[in-house]
């Protein structure tokens, strides 16, 4: 997770949009055992942006951090054409922070279709420690 290599005060913010789900991913984030909380910052109106910048505005009143860094996963498809099946919510939340001061907004990349699976990770180390060097495709 990126954002505990930057910070030892790491937080994820869910902002519930509809409460059937968040039991279900409270259960989930609780089983992943991280070692990062999980707070759910309500959202009667459904939107995302206005809760969390409440939330980060909160964070600033009280004094709990001099700078708050947002780390936001952004969506980047494989091809082109599929930009249109994402919405855009990283870049809103980018503009929603872009002149608060104090507030740095990160943007992490999650490419879409180049996952990879443990199994092919522990064979492709086994061909390296064979031969020594990466073999090229």
């Amino acid at each position: 997770m990126y954002a505990t290599t930057i910070s030892d005060d790491v937080r994820a913010v869910y902002v519930e949009v509809d409460p059937q789900d968040t039991e279900a991913l409270c259960a989930q984030w609780s089983a992943w055992d991280i070692g990062v909380d999980l707070i759910v910052v309500p959202s009667p109106f459904r939107s995302v942006l206005r809760p969390l910048v409440e939330y980060v505005s909160a964070i600033e009143q009280r004094g709990e951090a001099d700078l708050v860094s947002v780390v936001v996963p952004e969506v980047v498809p494989h091809h082109w054409w599929e930009h249109f099946l994402h919405n855009k919510t990283a870049l809103y939340i980018r503009t929603a922070f872009l002149f608060k001061p104090n507030v740095v907004v990160i943007a992490v990349p999650y490419q879409l279709g180049r996952a990879h699976r443990w199994s092919e990770l522990l064979q492709h180390d086994e061909r390296v420690d064979r031969v020594g060097t990466v073999p090229v495709a």
